[in-house]
């Protein structure tokens, strides 16, 4: 079986720039507890687009659900949303344990219509942000090889792949 799974990470001192996309009327905030739908509608929308993730979406849907909706539980809910207007159109959930086997739960995920606009980009450097804002140094997520992320998204902000050993390694999910 061949191994199509990459780890990224991020060295969250070095690679983040001060400057922030500002991309008007789309707000970029942290998730309140009542955004858990919203978040599981984009997730699951943009794992379901992505092609990468073709006869496997479902296997990951369930263990994908529970960790987005415990990051979402708690006082300070990890995870970024874009929103346009009402409608929450991306969403990044996140791991904040420094010792997680991955920092990004759920990667930038953007709703189909609004994506190629730069937006999976700006949530990245939000999540490292925030990452970097509860004392992380150090970020890791993992791709899929032919992935969207890992192809144009997670390459930025100094991210850096190396390919899984083995299979085995395979996470049991990640965007």
């Amino acid at each position: 079986m061949a191994n199509d799974w990459q780890r990224f990470h991020w060295d969250l001192d070095k690679t983040l720039d001060a400057s922030r996309p500002v991309m008007p009327p789309f707000v970029f905030r942290a998730a309140a507890a009542d955004d858990l739908d919203a978040v599981l509608k984009v997730v699951s929308s943009a794992l379901l687009m992505e092609r990468a993730w073709v006869g496997s979406a479902t296997e990951f849907s369930r263990d994908l659900e529970k960790r987005c909706e415990q990051a979402i539980a708690g006082e300070s809910p990890a995870c970024v949303v874009v929103q346009h207007g009402a409608r929450v159109i991306g969403a990044s959930v996140l791991d904040l344990a420094e010792d997680a086997e991955f920092h990004l739960i759920t990667g930038p995920c953007i709703l189909h219509e609004y994506r190629s606009r730069g937006f999976g980009s700006a949530l990245l450097q939000q999540s490292l942000e925030r990452l970097l804002k509860e004392g992380l140094r150090r970020a890791t997520a993992f791709a899929r090889v032919n992935s969207t992320a890992a192809r144009f998204v997670y390459p930025k902000f100094g991210g850096v792949a190396e390919p899984l050993p083995t299979p085995s390694e395979a996470p049991r999910l990640a965007a």
